[in-house]
């Protein structure tokens, strides 16, 4: 039986997508010595750096219909957690909306950016920092350019009221970025402030 042309149309889209990445950053392993100049460094880290007009056509994607939902496919325990054939214990508090959008709010708001959780309150946004932790805890500069950044998501993340079964906290977390270490530019893990995460009290 011949697969779905929407489906085969998906899996090129991805494929061609999956070469565009890996192909311009198949060489990111080496590090650049001796001051190397905007130039150097763009030749060979491009595609870690974005325009204002690429960040404001990659921020209208990342942050359109809620990208990041995603039903869970299984519901018991993860293995390793030492419950694994236990189920998923069940709800044990109200999970509701304690701001919930007034009837004559229209969409495309700056409401519309806030994601509600059982106890946190998150707004996505990018950000471009100049020094950052790397992950064996070295502070090291993040190349940033004028008009050249790099970009990395994070949220803001505020605790609601009258949760008291829970308590929001900001989990960070590691991703790759350039970095200049004295006369050196390469690429390593550095750490960032990541997602939002509801914690039981």
């Amino acid at each position: 039986m011949g697969k779905d042309p929407a489906c085969r149309k998906t899996v090129t889209s991805l494929a061609i997508l999956f070469l565009a990445i890996t192909l311009p950053v198949a060489h990111l392993a080496q590090s650049i010595s001796g001051n190397p100049s905007q130039k150097q460094i763009l030749a060979t880290y491009r595609p870690f750096f974005r325009t204002q007009q690429e960040q404001k056509a990659v921020a209208d994607v990342f942050f359109s219909n809620d990208p990041r939902r995603v039903i869970p496919s299984i519901t018991t325990n993860p293995p390793g957690s030492g419950h694994d054939q236990d189920p998923s214990p069940d709800c044990n508090s109200q999970c509701q909306d304690p701001f919930p959008r007034a009837d004559n709010q229209s969409k495309g708001t700056d409401d519309d950016k806030v994601v509600r959780n059982a106890c946190c309150l998150s707004i996505g946004s990018f950000f471009t920092p100049v020094s950052a932790r790397t992950i064996d805890g070295v502070d090291m500069t993040v190349v940033q350019f004028a008009q050249y950044k790099q970009y990395f998501p994070t949220e803001n993340c505020s605790q609601v009221r009258n949760c008291p079964y829970c308590t929001c906290y900001q989990k960070n977390t590691y991703t790759s970025a350039v970095v200049r270490d004295a006369s050196i530019v390469n690429v390593t893990l550095i750490e960032i402030p990541g997602c939002c995460k509801c914690y039981n009290n």
